[in-house]
């Protein structure tokens, strides 16, 4: 009887650090679960050490452990919903706190940047640098100073060819002789 109500007290504590959002609460709720464990682990060793005086000391210490696990699995289950209640707590805080911060410049910032763009007559698009370095056609509207350098490019890449092809002609070798035959 005293399992199911050391079991039942220890689920309340459980949902109410759950429900708690203070920080205050849960740093004693985690040093009462770090006070726990400690006790848990001295009574194991306790009752180790009373098991070594036995006959039968291997049957008396699985009991041990397995009452250790237990608690120390409970005590588990209250960290993690601890740490699941913060976790939650932090990353509404996190939420709100983008929220605000992407709000409060959209405030001010959108007539400020009206009159900008009204201010400015040169589009957006000609103060970025070309996405290509080399456009994939010409348009009848290039200067002749494109035509030049693209028809350069094309000379050097074609040179460039020429010289890989001869580099690897030279570097033909004959092929490796074949592996002996197995017996």
């Amino acid at each position: 009887m005293s399992k199911i109500a050391a079991f039942l007290t220890t689920l309340a504590v459980c949902f109410g650090a759950c429900a708690q959002s203070e920080p205050g609460a849960q740093q004693r709720d985690r040093a009462r679960i770090s006070a726990e464990r400690t006790q848990a682990q001295e009574r194991y060793s306790a009752e180790e050490l009373a098991c070594r005086g036995r006959f039968a000391t291997t049957d008396c210490i699985a009991q041990a452990k397995t009452r250790r696990r237990a608690v120390l699995a409970d005590l588990r289950r209250q960290e993690i919903s601890l740490n699941d209640a913060q976790r939650l707590a932090s990353g509404a805080q996190r939420q709100r706190a983008n929220e605000e911060k992407a709000a409060a410049p959209r405030a001010g910032a959108s007539n400020q940047k009206a009159t900008a763009r009204s201010a400015t007559a040169v589009p957006a698009a000609s103060h970025r640098p070309a996405q290509n370095s080399r456009p994939a056609s010409h348009a009848p509207g290039d200067t002749a100073a494109n035509q030049l350098r693209d028809q350069a490019r094309q000379a050097e890449a074609k040179e460039h060819g020429a010289q890989l092809k001869k580099r690897l002609a030279e570097q033909h070798r004959p092929p490796a002789a074949p592996l002996p035959t197995p017996p």
